[in-house]
């Protein structure tokens, strides 16, 4: 078994690779992937990939993008953003500028990249809320729901899917990861806009919006 794993910067890559991990497969690059091995990065679409690959199982990681703006906005404090927000930081006078300019300036691209990954049927669609648990704000019905999901994707057993979803904190980047921490954190105009532009994705991944009428024109389709 080989596996291709696609992600948004600050959606949980590490998470995700770390349920990989314990299910006994290896990180290697695209190159030189092989049984027993995962892919794992913020790629563009590229139908390519299956036919050059077509015994390898895709899975494609999602995250509420108003939470992802929150990490990112938390990681640009770290010193090492530079590779995904450039000089947004320093060009922004407040806290809302910087929000602003985050999701304009690197979100929307990102969610925009990732839109064929989960719309392509032979790619498995996991969101990062079902992977952590209720301290988090998650749930274990939705960890046991993903666990059968991505057992049967895999070809594994649920229950050593499920084990391998154990342990949530111990990766390098994980900061909170709690759900939700949006509707605190972010600046209601700016989740407006996130709304608005990607209504109709965050609906159909499963993500409720907080303003009536935000699910038009999201995804060009």
């Amino acid at each position: 078994m080989r596996v291709f794993l696609t992600t948004i910067p600050k959606s949980g890559t590490k998470l995700m690779e770390l349920v990989l991990y314990n299910l006994g497969l290896r990180k290697m690059t695209a190159e030189t992937v092989s049984d027993g091995g995962f892919v794992s990065g913020h790629a563009p679409y590229d139908p390519a990939l299956f036919e050059r690959h077509p015994d390898a199982r895709f899975i494609s990681l999602v995250r509420d993008p108003r939470d992802i703006l929150i990490s990112l906005e938390h990681f640009t404090g770290t010193g090492r953003a530079g590779r995904i927000a450039g000089r947004i930081p320093a060009l922004a006078r407040d806290r809302r500028e910087l929000q602003a300019l985050l999701a304009f300036g690197v979100l929307n691209r990102r969610l925009a990249q990732a839109r064929d990954w989960h719309s392509d049927p032979r790619v498995l669609t996991v969101r990062f809320e079902d992977i952590v648990g209720d301290d988090l704000g998650g749930s274990a019905e939705r960890r046991q729901a993903l666990a059968e999901r991505l057992g049967a994707w895999l070809g594994l057993a649920s229950a050593e899917t499920l084990k391998a979803m154990g342990a949530h904190r111990n990766t390098s980047t994980f900061r909170s990861g709690r759900i939700g921490a949006w509707r605190t954190e972010l600046d209601p105009a700016v989740a407006n806009e996130i709304e608005v532009l990607h209504g109709e994705d965050m609906i159909r991944l499963g993500y409720g919006l907080a303003v009536a009428g935000a699910d038009g024109g999201s995804s060009g389709r």
